[in-house]
């Protein structure tokens, strides 16, 4: 009985947070547009940026549209603004960007710019200072949404797209249509309103990924000599965010590439891996420091914490992945893929399900070695049907889905 009276208060409490949300975007949405809109891209996980810098190219490119990026740091409760991680890595690369810190330790008043539309890097409210919010931005901005990485899995969408952050968006785009099903279910009184809708428009970072293959540089020199492997394990082994094969893998990486020095292994870990596996106590500091030693000294393995990814995708020769949006950011390369099997059962979307088709697919680190060796030497019998797959779901991200995003924006 307690069980049940709590499950009823909940979704009352999420009737009432979602009506609540709705009379705000009402407001918002009767709001007047500026004549040439205004977009802000708020980056606080720079990873992220690849979904959003060819629409802000292509919103910079044009005269009905003024894009500012607004650099939140990593660390919400910094008050000096020489440390603020963000706004450091994007003027150093070059971008106009603004401090959220003011001079004063205050955060920048981004009511001030009279926004039109707004985007987050992730939709994650407690990792923001309060005022940058959902709640409190949905009062007087529009909120976009992309999605900070593609679901392959069905339970993972209600991380991706949260109830306490997606009942304040009021334009979400994507490249899956079950997703799309997914933000219209989740919100069917903001959609029934008009003032909530998904727009199915392809992945723009896919087609930045495309457009920029040929500038892609490699920044690890020391491995062009032999085919490179990149491994990209998950950042958790909670079933519910998809698991993780770190711990399955890790001895048997160092240990077959250190005696395989033809090849070399580049180790892509999500930012939060290491740190997540000693807060939850899956392993110590000083096994984290110590693995991170052998790698160093080991002379065809790499430990990539770049804070962006693309290059290496294209001077890599294959990728060793658990479950992952990383998966359809390296499809578009062509290159092989080895999907690591776990002993999780996802629910697999029909696509992953037809995506994993194009895979090698390792169960366990017999099967890991057999096709690593195979990829080695230069077999890849999965090719034809990987550019199949490409055609089919990822023609439309290829071209000009970025000026698609744009257009809406500005003419919305």
């Amino acid at each position: 009985m307690k069980n049940f009276t709590t499950r009823v208060i909940n979704k009352l409490k999420r009737i009432y947070a979602a009506i609540k949300a709705v009379k705000r975007l009402k407001k918002t949405a009767a709001k007047p547009k500026n004549d040439i809109r205004k977009i802000v891209f708020m980056v606080h996980y720079i990873p992220s940026w690849i979904r959003h810098e060819l629409i802000y190219r292509e919103l910079c490119a044009s005269d009905k549209a003024e894009a500012f990026i607004l650099c939140v740091p990593s660390d919400i409760t910094e008050t000096d603004p020489k440390k603020n991680d963000i706004y450091n890595y994007f003027t150093e690369h070059g971008y106009s960007a603004i401090n959220a810190i003011n001079e004063d330790g205050s955060l920048f008043d981004l009511k001030s710019l009279d926004p039109d539309y707004v985007f987050q890097s992730r939709p994650y409210n407690a990792r923001m200072p309060e005022q940058y919010r959902s709640e409190v931005l949905s009062s007087y901005t529009k909120i976009c949404n992309i999605s900070y990485g593609t679901c392959l899995i069905k339970n993972a969408l209600s991380t991706v797209l949260n109830k306490d952050y997606i009942k304040d968006v009021s334009l979400y785009f994507t490249e899956m249509g079950y997703n799309k099903w997914y933000f219209e279910n989740k919100n069917k009184m903001g959609v029934k309103a008009g003032v909530q809708s998904a727009k199915l428009v392809g992945a723009a970072n896919l087609e930045l990924m495309y457009r920029d293959r040929e500038k892609a540089k490699d920044n690890f020199p020391s491995l062009k000599t032999r085919p490179r492997f990149i491994w990209t394990p998950r950042w958790s082994i909670d079933a519910l965010l998809g698991g993780s094969n770190f711990f399955n893998y890790k001895d048997f990486m160092l240990e077959f590439f250190g005696e395989n020095q033809n090849i070399s292994l580049l180790i892509r870990p999500h930012p939060l891996m290491f740190s997540n596996f000693v807060e939850n106590g899956n392993m110590t500091k000083e096994e984290e420091i110590e693995y991170k030693k052998k790698i160093s000294e080991a002379q065809n393995i790499e430990l990539d914490e770049m804070k962006e990814y693309a290059d290496n995708f294209w001077t890599s020769d294959a990728l060793i992945t658990d479950i992952s949006a990383i998966i359809i950011d390296y499809y578009i390369t062509g290159k092989p893929i080895i999907y690591c099997k776990s002993d999780v059962k996802h629910e697999l979307l029909d696509q992953t399900q037809e995506m994993l088709q194009g895979c090698y697919v390792a169960d366990g680190q017999e099967e890991l070695k057999m096709y690593i060796e195979m990829l080695s030497r230069g077999e890849d019998p999965l090719k034809a049907e990987r550019e199949r797959i490409v055609e089919k779901y990822f023609a439309s991200s290829l071209n000009g889905c970025g000026k698609k995003i744009a257009d809406i924006l500005i003419n919305e």
